[in-house]
């Protein structure tokens, strides 16, 4: 199960992306001081139930048993599980050291319960070897979103194991990861938002002809942090889980799908927002 079809290759600093069209809007808010902190510097996590903690080199035989399930991997950019080690060593690769030649760990966790909470139906699964067991990961994948067909603001995604659907694994890892998100250190940027996204922040009216910022107007707009999920509308367990965690629907729109079985069909996207806690929104 999946928030937001993966994308793995934007990793750019929030300050440096954007594209500069009438749909975007210039904002100055705040953002995480980047490069992230490094991906084995990063202090676990614990919840009532889940391990938290980013993933390792070790972790490569669980992350292949969740990739490997078709359920797990229908929200994803190419809609099928990984056909090889080789094929999931490269996103292990991605989880612990971003993208090639970017510098920039994206910000993602694997979701881990002790090997003594792994019994179903009063029988032990029969797992890859270890004290914990992979049932999940997530967290921020893209540090920018694309800001003229999606939000600009950084992106959320998750996808967790079949057999742990339906349980609220998937709220209590994302409510624990956005905590930590929030918390780290931040500094002010300038930045090119969505449009709808901007008078969501604000607002105002999106068909607002005096919000500034967008097009040729140099004004900047300043707005509280926010991060993007998006999901398709028809999925229904994963619109829930965002909106107990707070999100608000904002915009839906349709795109040529990226999966290999249907490769350019219509794909229906609903965007999500969520502002960070304790913000105040500024208003020009």
């Amino acid at each position: 199960m999946t928030e937001a079809r993966e994308n793995n290759t934007n990793t750019t600093a929030a300050h440096s992306g954007g594209d500069d069209g009438d749909e975007t809007v210039l904002v100055r808010t705040t953002y995480p001081s980047v490069p992230l902190p490094a991906n084995d510097t990063r202090p676990h996590i614990h919840t009532a139930r889940l391990l938290i903690r980013p993933l390792q080199q070790s972790d490569l035989a669980g992350l292949h048993a969740l990739r490997s399930q078709p359920e797990a991997m229908t929200g994803t950019r190419l809609g099928r599980p990984d056909r090889d080690l080789a094929e999931t060593q490269v996103e292990l690769d991605f989880f612990r050291n971003g993208a090639a030649g970017s510098g920039e760990p994206p910000y993602l966790w694997g979701a881990f319960l002790p090997r003594s909470s792994t019994t179903m139906d009063g029988k032990e699964e029969e797992e890859e070897a270890g004290e914990e067991l992979l049932i999940g990961e997530g967290g921020v994948h893209s540090l920018v979103s694309d800001a003229a067909s999606a939000s600009g603001w950084p992106e959320i995604g998750y996808k967790f194991r079949k057999e742990y659907w339906g349980r609220g694994y998937a709220t209590e890892f994302l409510d624990a990861v956005l905590g930590a998100w929030w918390g780290l250190p931040r500094g002010t940027v300038e930045m090119r938002v969505n449009r709808r996204a901007v008078a969501v922040a604000t607002g105002n009216d999106v068909d607002d002809d005096d919000l500034p910022g967008g097009g040729e107007n140099d004004a900047v707009v300043e707005v509280s942090e926010h991060v993007y999920a998006n999901a398709e509308p028809s999925n229904v367990g994963s619109c829930r889980v965002l909106e107990k965690l707070g999100f608000q629907r904002y915009h839906e729109w349709t795109e040529p799908d990226t999966q290999e079985h249907r490769v350019g069909e219509p794909l229906d996207l609903a965007g999500y927002l969520l502002e960070k806690p304790g913000s105040c929104c500024l208003r020009k």
